[in-house]
C-alpha cells in the first residue's frame, strides 16, 4: 500500500496543453492569468465574455485578443494607448466593408498571419462594427445608451461605407440618445453629426434650431455654441472637424437669421420716417386717423416713436454706418458676432423702450415700433434653414435605409 501511494504522488502532472483545452472555470470579471499559470505559453484561454460563446486570448506579448470568430484568418488592431485587437473572419468584414480591405490591402499583402492596424480607429466603435458584420447584434444592445460610442461608430460607417452595418440598431439608438431639449454645444455637437448621418430630417431641423438660436462667433468667425468658449468651435468637435460644408451652411443660416433681424429694424425705422398717419392702423381695418389710437390726446405717435426708438438704438451703441449706399444702424461688432436669440430679445426690448419713452406705459399695440405681428425667432430660422440648402431627399432616402419609416412620430 504504501508503494502504491508513492506512485501516485510521484505521477508527473497532465500536460499544459490539456489544462488549455479543458481550462478551469474563473471568477466573473477576471481579466488576466492568475498567479502561477503558464506565461510562457504563447496562447491561454480568459474568461469568456458575459454574452455569447466566443473566448478572449492571449498572444504572444501577452496582449488580449477579442474573439469574434474562432476561425477568423485577421487581428485588426484598433487605438493607440487603449489599443485593442479583434480576431475576425476577413471574408464576414470585407464583404461588409470592402473600402476598408482597399485601405489596408498594403498591410494584408505584407503580413502572414494577417494583421492590419488601425491606430486612428476608435476601439470601442469599431468592435460595435465587427459584432454586426458578425452577427452578433445582441452583445450590442448594452450599448445603445451611449451616444458618444454612436457617433464614433458612425465616424467608421462615414469613412469606410459602411452604413447599413449599423441599420440593425439605428432606430432604437437613435431613440435613446435623442434628446429634443438640447441646448449646449457639446450636446448638439454629437446630436448634430448623428443626425445627420443618419438622415432624420425631422431632428435635424429641430437641433439646426435650437443650434443657431444660441449659436455666435468668435473672434476668428467660426461657429460657437451655448456653453462653449472662444477656443471650442463645432469644428473643434471631432467628428464634425472634417464637415467644413456642414458647419459652413450653418454659419450662412445663423447670418440669415441676424440679417433678417437687421432687416426688420431697418423697415420699422424706414416706415416711421415716412408714414403720414399711424402705421399699424390700416392692419385693423381701422380709418387712417393723423394721431394715435391708444391715447385720447392728440399726438403724432409716429414722429414720437420714431425719436424714441432711435434713441434707446443710440444708447444701446448702435450708430449710423453706410449699408448699400444708405444710412442705416448697426450695432455693435460684439453684438453682430452674439447670438441671434440674445439680439431678437434685444431688439424687442429696445421697442418697448421706445414706447415707454413715448407715451410712458399706456398701451401701443397699434403704433408699436415693431408691432405685435413681428415674426417670431423660430419662423425665421425655419425660413434661413430652408435657404441653406439641405438636401432633404438625399436626408429621407438615408433615413429610410436605417429604418426611420415615420418620422413624424418624433
Amino acid at each position: 500500500m504504501e508503494s502504491a501511494v508513492e506512485v501516485k504522488q510521484e505521477s508527473p502532472p497532465l500536460p499544459v496543453k490539456q489544462e488549455r483545452l479543458s481550462p478551469t472555470p474563473q471568477p466573473a470579471g477576471l481579466g488576466s492569468p492568475q498567479p502561477g499559470s503558464d506565461r510562457s505559453a504563447s496562447i491561454q484561454i480568459l474568461q469568456a465574455p458575459p454574452e455569447g460563446s466566443r473566448r478572449n486570448k492571449v498572444d504572444e506579448d501577452h496582449e488580449i485578443i477579442e474573439i469574434l470568430d474562432n476561425r477568423g484568418d485577421l487581428v485588426i488592431v484598433a487605438g493607440e494607448a487603449n489599443r485593442r485587437r479583434f480576431q475576425v473572419c476577413s471574408r464576414t468584414f470585407f464583404r461588409a466593408a470592402p473600402a476598408f480591405e482597399s485601405e489596408y490591402r498594403d498591410q494584408l499583402e505584407a503580413r502572414i498571419p494577417k494583421q492590419i492596424h488601425v491606430p486612428r480607429l476608435n476601439p470601442a466603435a469599431l468592435h460595435v462594427l465587427l459584432l454586426l458584420t458578425h452577427n452578433q447584434t445582441k452583445q450590442v444592445f448594452p450599448m445603445l445608451s451611449d451616444r458618444s460610442l454612436l457617433a464614433e461608430a458612425l465616424v467608421i460607417a462615414s469613412n469606410f461605407d459602411m452604413h447599413e452595418c449599423l441599420s440593425p440598431v439605428a432606430s432604437k439608438w437613435w431613440a435613446r440618445v435623442w434628446d429634443k431639449d438640447a441646448i449646449r454645444h457639446d450636446d448638439l455637437g454629437p446630436l448634430l453629426w448623428i443626425a445627420t448621418q443618419l438622415g432624420h430630417y425631422k431632428c435635424l431641423r429641430r437641433i439646426v434650431g435650437r443650434l443657431i438660436t444660441n449659436s455666435r462667433l468668435n473672434k476668428k468667425g467660426e461657429l460657437i455654441g451655448f456653453g462653449a468658449s472662444d477656443d471650442e468651435p463645432y469644428l473643434n468637435y471631432r467628428p464634425l472637424s472634417a464637415q467644413n460644408n456642414l458647419i459652413e451652411s450653418l454659419t450662412n443660416c445663423r447670418k440669415l437669421v441676424i440679417d433678417t433681424l437687421l432687416k426688420v429694424n431697418d423697415e420699422a425705422i424706414q416706415r416711421l420716417m415716412t408714414a403720414p398717419t399711424n402705421p399699424f392702423v390700416a392692419i385693423d381695418g381701422e380709418p387712417n386717423p393723423t394721431v394715435c389710437q391708444s391715447l385720447n390726446n392728440p399726438i403724432r405717435c409716429d414722429c414720437s416713436m420714431l425719436g424714441a426708438l432711435i434713441r434707446s438704438l443710440t444708447a444701446g451703441g448702435w450708430a449710423w454706418t453706410v449699408v448699400d449706399n444708405e444710412m442705416r444702424l448697426r450695432p455693435p461688432a460684439d453684438e453682430l458676432r452674439g447670438s441671434p436669440k440674445r439680439l431678437y430679445e434685444k431688439l424687442k426690448g429696445m421697442g418697448q423702450t421706445a414706447v415707454d419713452m413715448a407715451h410712458g406705459k399706456a398701451t401701443h399695440s397699434l403704433c408699436e415700433p415693431y408691432g405685435g405681428n413681428w415674426v417670431a425667432l423660430d419662423d425665421m430660422i425655419n425660413q434661413a434653414f430652408e435657404g441653406v440648402g439641405f438636401d432633404r431627399a438625399k436626408f429621407l432616402k438615408r433615413a429610410s435605409a436605417y429604418g426611420f419609416e415615420n418620422m413624424e412620430a418624433w
